[in-house]
């Protein structure tokens, strides 16, 4: 079955016969805030990446060139791995918070 990216998506749970479950956790609100072009984008490229659909169909679908559409997927794939590296722990210092324990530590 096609949905409206033209491209064929997997049975929901909905659609399954079973009722949908709220997501909770780190993905309660994944894609919140993103346009409805970058989800139809990043579903492109992801079902491309999965070996779902041909980069050819996933350009035709989304109404960009080959071209663009390797550019679309180059900035995709360098998000994901900028978004797995590994994060600082713990309170990062600000110029603000810097200059305010040098006051604390110079005498007036």
């Amino acid at each position: 079955m096609k949905n409206a990216t033209g491209f064929e998506s997997m049975k929901t749970a909905s659609q399954a016969g079973r009722p949908r479950q709220r997501r909770v956790g780190p993905f309660k609100d994944l894609g919140e805030g993103a346009s409805a072009t970058a989800r139809r984008q990043a579903s492109a490229i992801l079902e491309v990446l999965a070996g779902m659909r041909t980069p050819t169909q996933a350009a035709e679908a989304l109404g960009v060139s080959l071209p663009r559409y390797y550019v679309l997927e180059t900035r995709a794939v360098q998000g994901i791995l900028l978004a797995c590296e590994p994060r600082s722990i713990g309170r990062q210092a600000t110029p603000e918070s810097a200059l305010a324990s040098l006051r604390r530590g110079i005498p007036c």
